[in-house]
């Protein structure tokens, strides 16, 4: 998140918001913006498909297959076997409300909003 977030700063550079020393758009930003891609890839689409893979065959699979069972336990184990996918509808707010929230940080409505909403 803090690596794509960049904000205009009274000498007319663009700076990134958590790192204030790396400016934004220049070669060295698009020589490791690559890489950060990569990452935000890998730790959120990957990890939320990986998941929402596991809540749709563990109907399936649960009681049939102890090493499955065992591995998924701790994403299945709040919820009644008939309402496995809501899992799938905690996991999708649980991640995509921190991209919400830096999206409209700045909006007063979404704010307010979020003081109700962001805990489970």
């Amino acid at each position: 998140r803090s690596y794509i977030d960049c904000y205009k700063n009274p000498n007319g550079k663009s700076t990134l918001r958590k790192y204030p020393f790396f400016v934004c758009h220049t070669e060295e930003y698009w020589h490791h913006l690559p890489m950060a891609l990569a990452a935000m890839f890998v730790n959120v689409i990957f990890v939320v498909s990986l998941l929402s893979w596991a809540a749709w065959v563990a109907p399936a699979r649960y009681s049939a297959d102890d090493a499955f069972r065992q591995s998924i336990k701790f994403f299945v184990y709040k919820w009644h076997p008939r309402m496995w996918w809501y899992s799938l509808v905690i996991l999708l707010r649980s991640s995509s409300w921190p991209a919400l929230q830096q999206r409209y940080q700045t909006v007063r409505f979404f704010r307010i909003c979020s003081c109700s909403l962001s805990s489970p």
